[in-house]
């Protein structure tokens, strides 16, 4: 494995209470070069966020300690500059209206396209490098 990297890589946080879930998306975004964390709760999720770096959050809305949105509320408050992408088996429409105006964000509701999904992760990587 390479030690001395010239590229910074793009670390991922998934958030979501189905680990099954989580492990495969994982799996798929560390083959395309991501470094990945799992979280099953909010409260797992912020132990996480306080003792590493992580440039983008996947996360779950239905948690089963908090709700997704006030997890969203509390990520931002305190790391404006993680990129957020929702995942949930609602609409999205409640969570754009609730969240829209705290900052810009992805919402996917499940069953969703991967590769869209993909290519939203992709797009905010590509940003962050950018913005080094």
């Amino acid at each position: 494995m390479e030690e001395n990297r010239e590229t910074k890589v793009t670390r991922i946080l998934l958030v979501d209470d189905d680990m099954i879930f989580g492990k495969n998306l994982a799996t798929i975004l560390r083959e395309r070069g991501y470094e990945t964390g799992l979280a099953d709760s909010a409260n797992s999720a912020f132990e996480k966020l306080a003792e590493e770096k992580f440039d983008i959050v996947l996360l779950d809305v239905k948690l089963p300690d908090i709700s997704g949105t006030e997890v969203f509320k509390k990520i931002k408050q305190d790391n404006p500059d993680i990129d957020i992408i929702m995942i949930t088996a609602f609409s999205c429409d409640l969570l754009v209206k609730q969240l829209a105006e705290k900052s810009k964000f992805y919402c996917f509701s499940k069953p969703f396209d991967i590769n869209e999904v993909l290519g939203a992760v992709d797009k905010l990587a590509k940003e962050k490098e950018g913005n080094e």
